[in-house]
């Protein structure tokens, strides 16, 4: 709508418990938690030994509440501070903290980094570095025809995830992700996510150095 997304909830998925993840899939390279609804609670954030593993969060599903017409509203972050000392990067949009950036202060307490996607205007890594301080780097977008943007945001999170896992470089993972959503949104439903060749293909053609730490070189 104009005035942004209206969602509904009117059944909810039962919880997620550490007990659903067989041990053969508690030691991945790199794990991707996404509730929708508050379903993963903190005892299956703590599963994962980060030595081995790559704990990434995508936290709006905590982050949602509904009245009892099921119309989704935002809320408070309750149980953050028993989740996020077992997460590495945080992933989120602007919209999920109502554009105030100021309220991203409260997740360097436990973590380093996190990345807000911001739609068209591509991506900021925020990194936390030695002395206390926040160096922020602005990544910018692939320019889209955008079709069915459904899903952009879990493709973009899916996407950082493993090259950020496959490189350790956040700067190159976060112009690998926005290149893969800003694909994926150009045909319907997963029929547009593009392949890892693709996006090599494009990134090769439009190379992106970041110049300073608090500013990303143009692509275009």
């Amino acid at each position: 709508t104009p005035s942004g997304r209206i969602q509904y909830c009117f059944t909810p998925a039962p919880p997620i418990r550490a007990d659903d993840i067989p041990p053969a899939l508690r030691q991945p390279n790199a794990v991707l938690l996404g509730p929708l609804v508050n379903e993963i609670g903190p005892d299956v954030a703590e599963l994962f030994n980060r030595d081995e593993t790559l704990v990434v969060a995508v936290p709006q599903g905590w982050m949602r509440e509904w009245d009892e017409t099921g119309r989704v509203h935002a809320k408070h972050w309750e149980n953050a501070a028993e989740i996020l000392p077992h997460v590495d990067v945080l992933v989120l949009s602007l919209e999920d903290i109502d554009f105030d950036l100021n309220r991203l202060d409260p997740f360097f307490d436990f973590l380093s980094m996190v990345v807000v996607t911001e739609y068209r205007d591509g991506s900021t890594v925020y990194v936390r570095t030695e002395d206390g301080q926040i160096r922020e780097t602005k990544i910018p977008p692939r320019h889209a025809h955008e079709l069915d943007p459904t899903g952009a945001g879990d493709t973009f999170a899916t996407a950082f995830m493993i090259r950020l896992q496959e490189t350790g470089d956040p700067l190159e993972s976060a112009r690998f992700a926005n290149i893969t959503a800003s694909m994926s949104v150009e045909a319907e439903g997963v029929t547009g996510i593009p392949t890892r060749q693709q996006v090599f293909d494009y990134m090769a053609q439009h190379p992106f150095t970041a110049e300073a730490p608090d500013a990303a070189a143009p692509v275009e």
